[in-house]
């Protein structure tokens, strides 16, 4: 029986497994042992995967965009070098703000991961992995990755050889290599790219340490409220502990004087009239 694994990829990664357990019984309820024993037995995603298949769930137009510049390398355009940062750049963010919204820390660690999932992923696909479904970090992509690039490398013409002087070549000049404007302009470019996407890469991390101490606070806030309102009951219980003693002690009292006034109306009729 097929069953759709989509959304135990998304949930997030601290109720992964509870996830998966809740799937297998409702797999196993329905008839397919081994399909929930399969379910059991898949391994729960590391951090920078599940981060990459968050990606692929909600923000397919980035990764799309990826693909597509990591192709036009593969032809041999080096020119979109600083696309590919910068969408690296656009993704990892992204992904910053999916783990803040779930109060899920984004270590550079993690991101580092994440970059080289992201690489190799646009490079040479998701392989017999679902689209969504990664559960282990991949290896960098090799030059296999560059297929495309190494064709057209191979297909150039090669300069045929000099013939071979007939005299002694004079000294040769001392060249100044001077980069050409498009060239300088390019790396401009490129390092402009990488220089925005890692300013949007800090602003995504000092937001994330903004919501995390908003958080913080709000639980601080959360703890004081709850023991304000366990004091304010406890102060309330003690109340009506005193007013349920004070009302015995009137209860008494009454009983008392009700008691007292019989005896003074006994002691009156046992009295009498006074002699003459």
């Amino acid at each position: 029986m097929p069953v759709d694994l989509e959304p135990l990829y998304r949930a997030p990664l601290a109720a992964w497994v509870a996830e998966r357990k809740a799937l297998a019984a409702a797999v196993k309820a329905a008839g397919d042992r081994d399909g929930a024993a399969a379910i059991g037995k898949l391994p729960r995603p590391t951090p920078a995967a599940w981060a990459a298949n968050q990606l692929w769930f909600h923000a397919r137009a980035l990764f799309d965009r990826l693909i597509e510049i990591t192709r036009t390398l593969g032809r041999g355009d080096l020119t979109a070098a600083g696309e590919q940062r910068a969408a690296l750049a656009a993704l990892k963010a992204r992904a910053v703000e999916l783990c803040a919204a779930i109060d899920q820390p984004a270590s550079d660690a993690m991101l580092a991961k994440l970059d080289t999932n992201l690489r190799a992923l646009a490079a040479l696909g998701w392989g017999e992995v679902a689209p969504g479904q990664l559960a282990v970090d991949l290896p960098p992509p090799g030059f296999d990755a560059m297929s495309e690039f190494s064709l057209v490398a191979a297909t150039m013409p090669v300069a045929a050889p000099p013939p071979a002087p007939v005299a002694a070549p004079p000294p040769r000049p001392t060249l100044t290599v001077v980069p050409s404007p498009d060239d300088a302009e390019a790396r401009r470019r490129a390092e402009a790219e990488a220089a925005r996407a890692e300013a949007a890469r800090a602003e995504a991390q000092a937001a994330y340490r903004r919501r995390a101490e908003r958080v913080t606070a709000a639980r601080a806030a959360e703890r004081a409220a709850q023991t304000r309102a366990a004091e304010a009951a406890a102060a309330l219980a003690l109340v009506r502990a005193e007013l349920d003693r004070a009302e015995l002690a009137v209860a008494d009292a009454r009983a008392r004087a009700a008691a007292a006034a019989r005896e003074v109306a006994a002691a009156e009729a046992a009295l009498g009239e006074p002699p003459a």
